[in-house]
């Protein structure tokens, strides 16, 4: 089955910010679903996000989470998702 990424991006320049936001922190949260059912991350999941992290940094966005959801079945967790911020990867 082939993996399918939806990506928004928003971008305001700080000088068209309403005044009320020029200071706000934006922080993002990522997710996708496990093609293999077992939410636990490969190394190239924890390679990708920790480049996403980067790139967020970059863009002075707080990359607070990326949750993989997967099937509580075949999760030996038996929980159904793989949290990187609960796991202390992000």
């Amino acid at each position: 089955m082939p993996s399918v990424i939806c990506v928004t991006l928003v971008f305001s320049g700080e000088s068209r910010r309403p005044r009320s936001l020029r200071n706000a922190s934006i922080k993002g949260r990522t997710s996708c679903s496990s093609n293999s059912r077992d939410p636990a991350p490969s190394d190239a999941d924890i390679r990708v996000i920790r480049g996403l992290k980067e790139a967020a940094r970059i863009l002075d966005i707080d990359l607070v989470d990326h949750v993989i959801v997967g099937d509580i079945n075949a999760d030996p967790r038996k929980v159904g998702y793989f949290s990187f911020h609960e796991q202390g990867l992000l």
